[in-house]
């Protein structure tokens, strides 16, 4: 007969690590550049190679690094039934989804739109977090909530692109779905226990969510290629094993150790950047009514990371 306290203490060492906040901050900064400087390489990725073969090709380049790091490293584990739940939530709905439906959608809107739309998390998260987490909200990170996304609705500003075009039309549409598919994993993570550490698990989230891209790369884009030029190959190598794999983790520790609401309205940061930059090197206009959204947003974290220092 099986002893129940060796069992019992198991589940104690499997457990999450708690809410270490200042560890939790630094990777949601780490993830808000890493992210924000993705955006821009993936617009660029998607004008010279088919979107889809671009995506799943970048994501299993990064798996596969991980794999070679993690071996040499002696770190590399075979994930355990406990972990399968977080592997697929981040494999299929932060990265297999999302990224399907974002290198899509632009081809057809700019990467600071296209970035906005697909960070409108905290629009999803607030309520469930609310009701199913049973999260506490201050007053400071309500008006931090407040202000996040009224400068999202400012940037966004729905009169501002072609209704009449369904490609366009599409395209948004699309980017409202990742954002949704992102919240998802959001509250997963704060309810899932799992055993291997942030970093073991990225290889195989990698791993699941570009075999999720390359069969929709199979399915939409039959018969087409990436050129394997010298640019193509730093594109893809930056934007793949350097900037995803590096992202992933950092999105999941900040994910793990911070609030569902504070981290979603954290990766806000992430049109700010990513607009700053496709502004700088993809020419993409820099507008009074983007540079108010912008300041808002920044508004809105500066006050929800005081509410959560102060909670």
């Amino acid at each position: 007969m099986n002893d129940p306290a060796p069992a019992k203490a198991l589940r104690k060492t499997i457990a999450p690590a708690g809410e270490r906040r200042l560890l939790g901050f630094a990777c949601l900064g780490l993830s808000i550049i890493g992210l924000g400087a993705l955006w821009p390489m993936m617009r660029a990725g998607v004008q010279i190679m088919p979107a889809l073969w671009f995506g799943s090709t970048r994501l299993l380049m990064a798996s596969a690094c991980m794999f070679v790091l993690l071996m040499v490293l002696r770190r590399l584990r075979l994930p355990t039934r406990q972990d399968l739940p977080v592997i697929i939530s981040v494999g299929v709905f932060m990265m297999g989804i999302y990224v399907t439906l974002a290198q899509i959608a632009l081809q057809y809107v700019p990467a600071g739109r296209a970035t906005l739309l697909g960070y409108t998390v905290p629009l999803w998260v607030m309520p469930i977090a609310i009701l199913f987490l049973h999260e506490r909200i201050n007053r400071l990170k309500l008006i931090g909530w407040v202000l996040g996304v009224s400068g999202l609705i400012v940037l966004f500003n729905p009169l501002g692109f072609d209704w009449s075009d369904p490609n366009v039309v599409l395209g948004n549409g699309f980017m409202l779905i990742c954002s949704v598919s992102w919240a998802v994993c959001v509250i997963q993570m704060r309810t899932q226990v799992y055993r291997l550490e942030p970093f073991q698990l990225v290889p195989w989230q990698l791993l699941v969510a570009g075999c999720c891209v390359l069969a929709s790369a199979l399915v939409f884009q039959p018969g087409e290629y990436i050129e394997f030029t010298q640019g193509n190959f730093w594109l893809l190598f930056v934007s793949g094993p350097m900037v995803s794999s590096l992202t992933l983790w950092s999105s999941t520790m900040s994910l793990r150790h911070l609030p569902a609401l504070t981290s979603s309205v954290g990766l806000l940061g992430v049109p700010f950047v990513a607009t700053l930059l496709a502004w700088i090197f993809l020419g993409e206009p820099l507008t009074l009514t983007l540079g108010i959204g912008l300041v808002v947003i920044f508004a809105g974290i500066t006050m929800v990371s005081i509410g959560e220092a102060r909670s």
